[in-house]
Parts: C-alpha cells; structure tokens; sequence
C-alpha cells in the first residue's frame, strides 16, 4: 500500500497503525473512508482478508470533540470506535491520560509485592532484590518515558514503597527510605523520569 496524502501508516513487527488527521470532523470522516476504500482495495488486489475483529479505531481528541461520532464503514460494515486499545504492550485511551495503562500496572505490581511477601521465607535478600529487578522493575521501566509524567504516577509509587518494605521486611508504618539507599532503588516521586535514563 503506497504512502498517501491525507494519511500516514507505520508498521511494527505484524502491526500496522494509520493515522488520519483533521480539524474538521466531516473532513475527517471523508478521510476515514477513504482510507477504508483503499485497504479494502489493496486486499483484495493481494487476496487477503481483513480480520475486523482484531483492527481497532481510537479517535484521540479533547473531551468535548469525543461526544461526535465517526461513521466509518468497511465493504458496507459499519466500524465501531474504542475508547482504549492495547498496543506494545501498553494501554492507550483516546485522551491519552495513561490512567488505563497505569490501572493495569497497579494489578500487575500489587500481585508481585504478594509474590515478594511469600518469597521472604524462604530466601535472602539478595534473591528478593534479583525478583524485584525482574518482575517488579522491568515493569515500571516499561514505557515509561510516555506514562511517567501522567497523575497517576503516585500510585505506582506507594506500591514500590510497599515491595521495598516488603523485601526487608519493613513493618506497614516504617519509614523506607533506609531501605531504598539499602536496595539501591531510586526513592524519589520523581524516579519514573530518572530511571529512563539511568536504565
């Protein structure tokens, strides 16, 4: 599919984004479908198929514009917007707050603090630390040049303070920051932008 005026695509590994743009929204619309009759065409061309049910269509724009629908449609089916997709491994919200992604990484380290409070018995700290780095850090670092400055940052820092306490064994109300300069783990809010760079 050759590159076109009113859109851009890129593709990674076996994933292909296009991106169409406008101020208008009957423009953009106009645009969407375009767009769709040309794949539809390049299919075809290829003998290929379009599985639907794996594509998705975010329309990232400010609150007030979300409250306009897009009417797209493929070969005479009509298209649905999503309101948040899965890509790379991240979670993005068509108002790019990263709450969704940060919701799904709070789980994620809310279970591995629990792994590392069953650990305890049965390992030194060492071991824990080696845990950490790899289940709980790799996590965090993940992405986090493009979340790391969303609100909900906050949050993803009380659970590190909770695995920090949990791998030395720290009572609820203890004060960690020992524990961080102990572990050699950065203990500042503002760590989600430091490590990007020290990682």
């Amino acid at each position: 599919m050759h590159q076109k005026q009113n859109f851009s695509y890129h593709s990674f590994a076996d994933d292909t984004n296009i991106l169409v743009s406008s101020s208008d929204l009957n423009e953009l619309n106009s645009k969407l479908n375009s767009v769709f009759r040309c794949i539809s065409i390049w299919f075809q061309n290829n003998q290929l198929v379009l599985n639907l049910n794996k594509m998705h269509i975010v329309k990232f724009a400010s609150s007030k514009l979300l409250t306009h629908p897009l009417n797209i449609a493929y070969n005479n089916r009509a298209l649905t917007v999503t309101e948040n997709i899965k890509f790379l491994g991240m979670r993005l919200n068509c108002i790019l707050t990263w709450k969704s992604h940060t919701d799904n990484l709070i789980k994620k380290l809310t279970s591995i603090c629990f792994m590392l409070r069953k650990l305890l018995p049965i390992v030194n700290v060492e071991l824990i630390h080696m845990v950490y780095l790899a289940h709980f850090y790799s996590h965090i670092s993940y992405g986090i040049f493009f979340w790391g400055s969303s609100a909900s940052k906050k949050y993803v820092f009380i659970i590190k303070k909770r695995a920090v306490k949990n791998m030395l064994r720290l009572g609820p109300r203890s004060s960690c920051g020992k524990g961080f300069k102990k572990l050699d783990i950065l203990n500042s809010t503002l760590f989600i932008r430091v490590e990007v760079i020290c990682s």
